[in-house]
């Protein structure tokens, strides 16, 4: 299955750990696995911390749009660690709408097929209130996309031939951030499975027809 895959780890305000997972299938549908985390102490106030919601309703009314559909959700307090998880799948039918949810506000994404290409963008829109804290500068935000082509043109770092990786400290969000990526479309039909395996048949028939008439 054709597909681009996004994974990147983000650290707010040494509050939040969160890691996504989105599948992009090449008509632009697909999946996203978001799991984030706090302590639990950070609780104590309610059930939000950074924006992030750790409550079933609240979730679910984050994440859920016309466009996109909570399949799988799993919140788990480690008693142990003292730890929040929260892990939540959703399907989503065109990754050009994602923002349509509240939790994908602060992002702008674009997947366009254009002649022999697919056109990448994905924007995360600045963040100057969690940019501008002191030590911002020792947490980085993470970007890995595998593509369902190989990479033509890209601002990131390539890494083999259909991957490419983005990253960032935190304080670089005092200002928009772009990744962009061109990836070439795969080609279709080849060899035998292509033009030459109906020429064969053709050539099949037209000489069974030929032995018939002789």
């Amino acid at each position: 299955m054709k597909k681009l895959i996004i994974i990147f780890a983000i650290f707010i305000s040494g509050c939040v750990n969160q890691n996504q997972k989105i599948t992009i299938n090449a008509d632009g549908s697909g999946y996203a696995v978001i799991n984030y985390s706090t302590a639990v102490k950070n609780l104590s106030a309610g059930d939000e911390v950074g924006g992030f919601k750790f409550s079933e309703s609240k979730i679910r009314e984050t994440y859920s749009s016309e466009n996109s559909e909570i399949t799988n959700l799993k919140i788990d307090k480690n008693e142990k660690d003292s730890i929040v998880d929260v892990i939540i799948e959703i399907n989503f039918k065109d990754f050009n709408k994602l923002s349509d949810a509240q939790g994908f506000s602060k992002s702008i994404t674009e997947w366009k097929a254009e002649n022999d290409i697919y056109r990448f963008k994905y924007f995360i829109l600045k963040d100057s209130l969690n940019a501008s804290v002191s030590g911002m500068n020792d947490f980085h935000f993470k970007y890995e996309f595998s593509f369902p082509g190989l990479v033509a043109e890209t601002n990131g770092t390539k890494d083999g031939t259909e991957k490419v990786i983005w990253e960032f400290p935190v304080s670089s969000f005092k200002e928009n951030v772009e990744m962009n990526a061109l990836i070439e479309k795969e080609k279709g039909g080849c060899g035998m499975f292509g033009l030459e395996l109906p020429l064969i048949f053709a050539g099949i028939i037209l000489f069974n027809r030929r032995k018939k008439l002789l």
